[in-house]
């Protein structure tokens, strides 16, 4: 079975000029993301039909909490943002969508988005309770440990081991959604491969971790000077909010996550699986299939192959067999 959930369209593009220089990181990140600067806008208010509600939830526990006697207990404040962790099935449609526009692919918004919605719900929404218990319990851990320094200095080694497992976290955190809506894996594979590649590419982690950084500093930056109440300033952080901030926070991770991605597990494993790709269409002579005696009887071909990132109907893979089998009727033309 192929690894990959990707939505197929039979209809081929104009293509790509072979001789057409590739863009630098750099500069594609920055050509797609104007590109799709409307885009990003459209999924961006989508998500924050789901957002809103939920921190609207929060807040009101907040308010409730801090009106208790319980508003000097950190842990409790805390816990009044659990709802936030409802929002799993959402981040699967958010980073969906992202993903598309990272790899340049088409996609419907809405109706992706509401597909990866459904079909990642459960994997989803564990994450995101992974993803929400464990913030709090670095978080406390980080706050407890820091506030002990000052009676002994042997609390700098808990410290620091504390803000270490806060820097793992957050590399995981670039992977785990984004393999949940990529690849057909178990949760206890999608944990360990989300921790192997927090190391694997750490120097790319970090680059991610900056990029994050200055969009949520953007964010902060405008909600302060909000806070001053001056018109310009409201307008700014609502139109950041509501517009960019949630889906260029997913574009610029899943732009720097979806490479290693590729790199340590989607083409290792249909290098393991070449009758999964249309190579074994085109040259079913190289296939591991053809050196063996032959398919088991009760084979049957995947429907989706796999060619140069991307997932194609079987039947295109057909069609691109029967026009390379036949020639380019041109250079036929050519040669007569």
């Amino acid at each position: 079975m192929a690894i990959f959930k990707f939505k197929s369209y039979y209809k081929m593009g104009p293509g790509v000029s072979k001789n057409e220089p590739e863009d630098s990181g750099l500069v594609r990140y920055f050509k797609i993301f104007f590109r799709k600067f409307w885009s990003l806008a459209y999924v961006n208010l989508i998500y924050c039909i789901f957002f809103i509600p939920l921190l609207a939830l929060c807040l009101f526990l907040l308010h409730l909490a801090v009106n208790s006697p319980a508003a000097d207990n950190t842990v409790i404040l805390l816990l009044c943002f659990s709802p936030l962790a409802l929002l799993g099935p959402a981040n699967a449609g958010l980073v969906k969508i992202t993903r598309e526009f990272v790899r340049e692919e088409p996609c419907f918004i809405w109706s992706d988005f509401m597909d990866a919605f459904r079909k990642n719900w459960k994997q989803s929404l564990v994450v995101s309770i992974f993803q929400y218990v464990g913030a709090v319990a670095l978080f406390a851990a980080v706050w407890f440990y820091y506030n002990l320094i000052g009676n002994s200095f042997l609390y700098a080694v808990p410290f620091g081991l504390a803000v270490l497992f806060c820097l793992i976290f957050l590399f995981m955190s670039f992977y785990l959604e984004l393999m949940v809506v990529t690849l057909n894996l178990r949760l206890k594979m999608l944990f360990k491969n989300a921790l192997l590649l927090s190391f694997i590419s750490i120097g790319r982690n970090f680059l991610t971790l900056l990029i994050c950084g200055i969009i949520v500093a953007l964010e902060v930056g405008f909600f302060i000077m909000s806070l001053a109440a001056t018109q310009s300033a409201i307008v700014l952080f609502v139109a950041m909010t509501l517009m960019l901030f949630f889906a260029w926070l997913a574009y610029s991770a899943n732009f720097m996550a979806f490479p290693t991605i590729m790199r340590c597990i989607i083409e290792p494993y249909y290098e393991a699986h070449p009758e999964e790709t249309s190579e074994s269409i085109l040259h079913p002579e190289n296939t591991r299939q053809q050196e063996e005696e032959g398919p088991p009887a009760d084979y049957e071909p995947p429907e989706y192959v796999y060619e140069n990132g991307r997932m194609i109907h079987r039947s295109v893979a057909e069609k691109h067999s029967i026009f390379e089998d036949q020639g380019n009727p041109a250079d036929k033309d050519d040669e007569a």
